[in-house]
């Protein structure tokens, strides 16, 4: 086994690029193969795969390698080190709304992509930090978890224009900023309208984009379209409209973003659609959400409008807002419609967001926020109750919640070591009986803290107080100057409670006759604490608190009419008062109206009411709004109700068939000459004279039927919505009397000559008339006592016996006129079919043989229904012809039985005589071809007699192979003696076989005598031989096709047509080289001699010794030691040593000596010389110091320590 591994890169980004992995080099069977991939997974390669490809999820250097397992044994491959990288940043924006424009403005901003910002499939937690620069001196940096899950923060801005910035730090310490100028006294943004001239296109097709946005402001859009399908960016005022051609299939979405003179933005998708496979897409509306304002304190009401929303098919559309407010239900902070109002009793963030529907259910959507400040609170408090089991609750709801969203958060200290924070009514469990400090700690809107403290006392025998308080009306309301009632409803005590209540500013109630139900009149206009401290026996206090707010009257500004104010008396009024209703505290109750005709008031609890005023007139109506605790107001407007004016009928029509006769239906029209100035036509009236008839329907037109000739008069008058009738309008018209049928003969289609039975055609429509109506039936009497009555103009039918018949016709019209006509038909007899002859034809063929049996016959009258064969040996058959195979020879009778169409039969037989069959007779076989050397291919034919015709010639060879024919061939390879039998096999299935022995000439193999090798141990290529074969080669019968020559150091040159070669041997030797020759038939002769080289090599020498002295500053004697590292085939001459300072030496001895007397770097060389001359050498340098300070001393293991002024060195 041999394992390898290569990718197609080195480094890529994590999540975004993958890295693919080959392993098609590797070599040998394996049972497994796993690719460590170094980042804790593996992949093991399926059959015949090769090739796996990996996305790494994060970064780093991680290295991979391929392992194969057989059995017990495993291999390991090289190993590749991949470099992987985070992505890119992604490309973000700074997001912004701006509240409060023109004076102090909190700004809401985030990035557009918040949190995630590095490529896709990136967890967020990747970010380490937000880091923001307001521009106006102040900065923060956030991590994800410090931020809302929009990403958004708030920050506090006088008017003016900023430049803020947005650094995005990744956890690998990577940045990224973006900068943004706004402008905080803009907070009005364009509305992003456009439109295309299709969505929908083919590729390499155009679309025309035209941008139709506006701005409140009055500004001229600025626009910025980005095509992803080309990359192209347009930005600035001049570019309304653009055309972008789309060349390739797929879904494509436009970005569109406009921009105001302030910096104000909205950004839409515009999806296009290219190709096939979308013809069902919709495209989405465009949501526009704004609000009157996003920025007040509680109570506060804001108005949202989704009008500026758009489709751009121009589908209808529906809205539906949703506000994240948590303090209501899911019903209440839902709202339907273009136009919605909102209060927010609590303080808080606000998520607002619009969706709107086009008529396909493509939806779209927008959304904004809402900031809520709160009450300012100088006092805090907070509840203690004890809930048993050495648990008590702490409410602070008081302070943040309805009452008090001015509390931004709180820390609470339990006493015993436990805290809690943000929440306003927590629990707490105390491990041991004592007296516990809790303090509550208070941070405002504005950042000032506040704390409040209270000490507890947990001992065995206390048990919770628990109930509710709450006021006579079932709220927190109370009217200012009524009295009002208050419950404390406990859910258990221990023994007698009493009971002390404060109200604040106003009043302590406390004592024996104080008890849980007090009642009390407000007279301040300002919310009020009640608070009631009840205790139980146990010495158990626990205080009951909740405010109460003054009610306010509920208020209506105005009230819809829904009505036509073109419509008379009397008239229906719809009174629509809700939507003008304002109660802050949401309790009204019912609406009461009185609707200035003189009756009675009406009292509700809907905001709109229907009333019917009867007659014209000016009436004044009113309408008062109740709430539940009996405050009111009312609001009044007048309505003006005309008087009725008469229906007009101008004409009418009456549509009947004046040429027809009576009876026949009419109908009489009138809603197109009918109209009504003030309202509309409910009723029409027909009155008919001659039938005695008066019709009084909504419907403008009828349908009458008149059974009779004669004139009629018809008065028709039409009323209006409100019951007056117009004048009438008289007309007559007249039906004429019924005029009967007549014919003009009768049509009969037959064949004369045909006789019975025999199928007639009876067509009495060709030839009727009837001036004034049509036929509606017809009365056939077929003359032989069968009688046909039918609204069909034409009938078939049988007459099944020859004879004379009268055919009558009478035809009856749609009135019940009547007409008749006749004709005359003669039925001839049938005449039987005619046999004339019987052919038999293959008669000639002896048994089994296959006779075909026709014949000659027809029919006068008719034609031939049926064909009917017959065998004496019993066989039969159905057709005109019948082949038939009789297998026994002998004598036969064949009858043919034929029936006419109308059943008559004729017969007829015929005798014959079947032959019997005689087996082929073989004459002889033929060879040719074989006198050719083989290989060849060889002829054969045989020479046969048969009578009737032979079936199959079959020829088998001695090689087992087996031909069909009259004549074959055969190729044979090698020539020698051989058998071919041939079997000849008759239509009759009888044979004859013969067998033949033939010779095919051998082919002669060629000669090879001797060869021919040339050398020059002189020449510049001493180891070379040329080869020379072809004067020796022949062949007697052929001719010589090539060689082959193998030159005894395990190389050959392979087939050749070359008669001389050349080859270089590596090495000196004895070598047996053999000649091989091949003639055109492939037959092969060698010859072989032995052949010595020796040629003289080169000595070598791999290297050599230098030995310096302990002291090696100059002059110094070096020793050379280089006789063991040298080695030659023959002999060694003498070495040549040349030491680098101009001298050398030539010498037989194995090592050398030289004195150096100057410093320096010398090359040296040995060489080494043979006794022929050849001689190689070797190189090295030594170094000679200066005459300083220098020592060198020998240690313990044999090395050499020297020192050069006093800084130690090894060699």
């Amino acid at each position: 086994m041999f394992a390898s591994i290569s990718t197609d890169k080195v480094s890529a980004r994590a999540f975004e690029e993958s890295v693919t992995f080959d392993i098609s080099n590797t070599l040998g069977s394996y049972e497994s193969a796993i690719l460590t991939l170094g980042d804790g997974t593996t992949y093991e390669f399926a059959d015949e795969n090769t090739f796996y490809t990996h996305t790494y999820k994060s970064a780093g250097s991680f290295q991979s390698y391929l392992t194969l397992v057989s059995g017990a044994a495993s291999v390991q491959s090289n190993v590749i080190t991949l470099e992987i990288r985070w992505p890119d940043f992604n490309n973000f924006e700074i997001w912004h709304v701006i509240e409060k424009a023109g004076g102090t403005a909190a700004v809401w901003m985030s990035a557009s992509i918040a949190p995630q910002t590095f490529g896709q499939n990136v967890e967020d937690n990747q970010v380490r930090f937000y880091h923001w620069d307001f521009g106006d001196g102040t900065k923060i940096s956030l991590t994800p978890a410090e931020t809302d899950i929009f990403g958004f923060i708030i920050h506090n801005y006088p008017a003016g224009v900023y430049e803020l910035s947005l650094t995005i730090e990744h956890m690998n310490g990577e940045r990224k900023t973006v900068v943004k100028s706004i402008d905080t006294n803009d907070s009005a943004t364009p509305i992003p309208k456009y439109s295309v001239s299709s969505f929908k296109v083919n590729p390499g097709e155009s679309v025309t984009f035209t941008g139709e946005a506006y701005d409140d402001d009055g500004d001229q859009p600025l626009y910025y379209w980005s095509f992803p399908n080309s990359s192209n960016v347009y930005l600035g005022k001049e570019f309304q409209e653009i055309t972008e051609v789309f060349y390739d299939p797929g879904i494509y979405y436009v970005r569109l973003e406009v921009r105001d003179d302030l910096r104000g933005r909205r950004v839409t998708y515009i999806p296009i659609y290219v190709g096939d496979g979308y013809e069902n897409a919709g495209v989405a509306p465009v949501a526009i959400a704004e609000s009157s304002a996003r920025f007040g304190s509680v109570p506060f009401t804001a108005e949202f409008t989704g009008l500026n929303s758009f489709d751009p098919d121009g589908d209808q559309l529906s809205y539906r807002w949703d506000i994240n407010d948590q303090w209501v239900s899911v019903e209440e902070r839902t709202k339907f419609g273009a136009n919605v109002s909102y209060s927010f009793r609590n303080s808080g963030s606000y998520f607002v967001n619009l969706t709107v529907t086009d008529s396909d259910g493509n939806q779209g959507s927008d959304f904004f926020l809402v900031y809520v400040d709160g009450i300012e609170v100088n006092n805090i408090s907070f509840q203690v109750e004890y809930l048993g089991n050495n648990s008590f609750h702490f409410n602070a709801n008081n302070i943040v919640g309805e009452t008090d969203p001015a509390v931004d958060e709180l820390i609470w200290s339990f006493g015993d070591g436990n805290f809690a924070s943000s929440f306003p009514s927590v629990s707490n469990y105390y491990q041991a009986l004592g007296d516990y400090e809790v303090k509550l700690t208070t941070r405002r809107v504005d950042g000032d803290f506040q704390t409040q403290s209270r000490v507890i006392s947990l001992t065995e025998s206390l048990v919770p107080l628990s109930g509710d308080l709450v006021n006579n009306f079932g709220n927190n309301l109370f009217n200012v100057g009524e009295s009002t009632s208050f419950l404390v409803n406990l859910d258990s005590k221990n023994g007698d409670t009493s009971f002390r209540w404060n109200l604040g500013n106003l009043e302590v109630r406390e004592g024996p006759t104080v008890t849980n139900l007090e009642s009390f009149i407000f007279y301040q206009s300002e919310p009020t604490f009640v608070k009631v401290l009840v205790s139980d026996e146990a010495g158990l206090a626990t205080q009951f608190e909740r405010i109460f707010y003054p009610n306010t009257p509920p208020t209506i500004s105005d009230f819809n009419l829904h009505y036509d104010v073109n419509d008379p008396a009397p008239l229906k009024v719809g009174i629509e008062a809700w939507p003008f209703v304002v109660d802050s505290e949401y309790n009204h109750e019912s609406y009461v109206y009185d609707f200035g005709d003189g009756s009675d008031a009406f009292a509700s609890t809907s905001g709109y009411f229907e009333h019917s005023y009867q007659k014209a007139g000016t009436y004044t109506i009113s309408v008062r709004v109740v709430d539940a605790m009996g405050l009111s107001s009312s609001f009044s407007k007048n309505i003006v109700v005309k008087e009725n004016q008469a229906p007009l009928l101008t004409d009418f029509n009456i549509n009947y068939n004046s040429s027809a006769p009576a009876p026949q239906n009419v109908g009489i029209e009138l809603w197109p000459y009918a109209s009504d100035s003030d309202g509309s036509i409910t009723a029409y009236e027909y009155s008919i004279s001659g039938i005695d008839e008066l019709i009084v329907t909504e419907e403008g037109y009828i349908e009458r039927f008149f059974p009779s000739a004669g004139s009629y008069t018809v008065s028709a008058r039409v009323q209006d919505n409100k019951g007056l009738w117009s004048e009438p309008i008289i007309k007559t018209f007249t039906l004429n009397q019924n005029q009967e049928p007549s014919f003009m003969g009768l049509n009969l289609y037959y064949n004369e000559l045909e006789s019975a039975p025999l199928l007639v055609r009876i067509a009495p429509h060709e030839t009727v008339i009837d001036l004034d109506g049509y036929i509606v039936k017809y009365i056939y009497d077929l003359g032989n006592g069968d009688v046909v009555e039918t609204t069909n103009g034409s009938i078939e039918y049988t007459y099944q016996i020859a004879g004379n018949y009268t055919i009558s016709i009478t035809a009856i019209d749609n009135l019940g006129g009547k007409g008749d006509t006749s004709r005359s038909i003669d039925v001839i007899q049938n005449i039987p079919p005619v046999i004339e002859e019987i052919y038999i034809g293959n008669l000639a063929m002896p048994a089994p043989v296959e006779l075909h049996f026709y014949g000659s016959f027809g029919d006068y009258d008719g034609g031939i229904s049926n064909t009917y064969w017959s065998l004496s040996n019993g066989d039969t058959f159905n057709d005109t012809t019948w082949k038939k195979i009789v297998t026994e020879p002998g004598e036969y009778t064949v009858t043919l039985t034929v029936t006419d169409n109308k059943g008559a039969v004729a017969t007829k037989s015929k005798a014959f005589r079947v032959l019997e069959n005689i087996a082929p007779v073989i004459n002889a076989v033929t060879v040719t071809g074989n006198q050719n050397i083989a290989p060849t291919n060889v002829g054969f034919s045989v020479d046969y007699v048969d009578e009737h015709g032979i079936d199959s010639i079959a020829w088998t060879f001695d090689d087992g192979t087996t031909q069909l024919g009259d004549a074959v061939v055969k190729h044979f390879e090698e020539g020698g003696n051989f058998n071919v039998s041939v079997r000849v096999v008759d239509s009759g299935g009888l044979s004859s076989s013969l067998t033949q022995n033939f010779d095919v000439v051998k082919n002669q193999s060629p000669t090879i005598s001797n060869f021919n090798i040339f050398h020059d141990p002189n020449s510049a290529e001493p180891m070379k031989i040329g080869i020379e074969a072809w004067p020796f080669a022949a062949d007697v019968d052929g001719y010589i096709k090539g060689y082959n020559y193998i030159y005894g150091d395990g190389q050959e040159s392979g087939f050749t047509t070359e008669g001389y070669v050349e080859h270089t041997y590596s090495n000196n030797g004895n070598y047996t080289v053999v000649v091989e020759v091949f003639d055109n038939f492939d037959a092969k002769a060698s010859f072989n001699k032995i052949f010595i080289l020796n040629i003289n090599q080169p000595p070598s020498i791999s290297t050599f010794d230098i030995y310096y002295p302990f002291n090696r500053a100059s002059p110094t004697t070096i020793l050379f030691d280089y006789g063991k590292y040298a080695s030659d085939d023959d002999r060694i001459a003498s070495y040549r040593v040349d030491f680098g300072d101009g001298t050398s030496i030539r010498h037989t001895e194995l090592s050398a000596t030289h004195t150096y007397q100057n410093p320096g770097v010398y090359n040296v060389r040995v060489a080494v010389v043979d006794n022929k001359g050849a001689e190689s050498f070797v190189d090295k340098s030594v170094t000679i110091l200066t005459d300083e300070k220098f020592f060198c001393r020998q240690i313990a293991d044999l090395r050499v320590k020297c020192q050069v002024n006093n800084n130690a060195a090894s060699n």
